[in-house]
């Protein structure tokens, strides 16, 4: 069973029962200016010891010592959908129980997710568990936004959209601000960013946007992307259909799927689908879907799903095609971090190519930027690179306070 599964099967079995888990019905849209915390709910909390005993049960012994229980939070706030249209998005905000003094802020970006339930705000969700245990324990406030379309958010989620998640994220860092000051939980000056996989996409777009637009509110301390699809355009993309792997299929359909609905590329899905995968994939990604169940529903190749004008206008790889404009939109390397940033990924990557990362490297590098390129393995693949990724990176972020 793969590291992070069975980290995930021993807090399931030995943290206390979650209530009030699950997704649901969207809040209605609101007037209320971006990032105004709406709703608050206490809906999970572990003690020291029981983290502590899911970790030792399952062997990691290198995310101890666990200094403080952690209690989650689900929250509702007001944020824009991709029209700039106000809208109300949820997220998990995970807190050390028994701190005392200021804590640093973690801004933790999920990596794909379709269904609405395993977003961040259901705390038994893989990725909440797992930063609860990371971060949360030894001492950092984690905000972790469910994006656009996840979670409570209505609609679809617009999959790898780089300006809806820079803007559900900064709008969760603000509530999530004002939810500490109405809990009297002091946070330092200390803002930390960290993603994995779309996470990794999403962080870049977050950390861009806070240093362009948002530097009055927010100073990042470091930031640490992960194994993210930086490079759509010359990279993610063009590999997914020359050398897939077993989930590129999944990709590739959320992300024609995702982009149509927030661009209109396509006058009908039939134009970019093949039967009978046209009248399919709608369904399939209607938010109630597992990755497994929607990849059991997809060819292995990418190829076999596409139609043969699409696959040719991919080939030809027009500078003026409507999608693949779409793609250079959302790539998020090409910009000048002013504060320290480390990629981590894992060097065997076949999911999410590890040339993304190296693409980012060169160009930031180049660009003057304080950017490290970390391989945490020439064997690890997008899901064994997991935890060597999220423990070198908490490692980093120590280097610059003490929680």
């Amino acid at each position: 069973m793969p590291l992070v599964r069975r980290v995930m099967l021993g807090l399931a079995l030995l943290l206390l029962a979650l209530t009030g888990c699950g997704g649901g019905g969207a809040t209605p849209p609101t007037n209320r200016t971006r990032g105004t915390l709406i709703s608050s709910a206490s809906v999970a909390s572990y003690s020291r010891e029981l983290i502590e005993a899911a970790l030792r049960s399952q062997g990691l012994t290198q995310l101890l010592p666990v200094q403080y229980g952690v209690r989650y939070y689900r929250i509702t706030y007001a944020t824009i959908d991709t029209a700039g249209n106000p809208t109300t998005a949820s997220g998990l905000i995970a807190a050390p129980t028994g701190a005392v003094g200021a804590r640093p802020l973690l801004s933790y970006q999920h990596g794909t997710i379709v269904r609405r339930s395993d977003a961040p705000s259901n705390p038994q969700a893989r990725e909440s568990q797992m930063v609860g245990a990371g971060a949360a324990a030894v001492g950092y406030v984690v905000a972790a936004a469910d994006y656009l379309g996840l979670g409570q958010g209505a609609g679809l989620h617009p999959f790898l959209h780089a300006a809806s998640e820079a803007t559900a994220c900064v709008d969760m860092l603000r509530a999530t601000r004002q939810f500490c000051l109405g809990r009297s939980l002091q946070l330092s000056n200390s803002l930390f960013l960290a993603g994995y996989s779309q996470g990794g996409h999403a962080t870049m777009a977050l950390h861009r946007a806070l240093e362009a637009d948002y530097a009055g509110e927010f100073t990042v301390t470091a930031c640490a992307p992960m194994a993210g699809p930086y490079d759509l355009s010359g990279t993610s993309f063009p590999q997914a259909l020359s050398n897939p792997s077993s989930a590129t299929s999944y990709y590739a359909a959320y992300l024609l799927v995702a982009y149509n609905s927030v661009y209109s590329l396509f006058s009908s899905l039939s134009e970019v689908f093949a039967s009978p995968y046209d009248t399919r994939i709608a369904t399939l990604f209607d938010g109630t879907h597992s990755s497994s169940e929607i990849m059991a529903q997809l060819p292995a190749n990418p190829s076999d799903m596409l139609t043969p004008g699409f696959l040719s206008r991919m080939q030809a790889a027009s500078p003026t095609d409507p999608f693949l404009n779409a793609l250079r939109e959302n790539d998020v390397y090409d910009w000048r971090p002013l504060t320290p940033v480390r990629l981590y990924h894992g060097h065997a990557d076949r999911d999410v190519p590890y040339a993304n990362s190296e693409v980012a490297y060169a160009r930031m590098s180049a660009l003057g930027a304080d950017v490290q390129l970390l391989n945490v393995g020439d064997s690890l693949d997008h899901e064994t690179a997991i935890m060597p990724s999220l423990l070198g990176a908490r490692t980093w972020f120590g280097t610059f306070t003490t929680p």
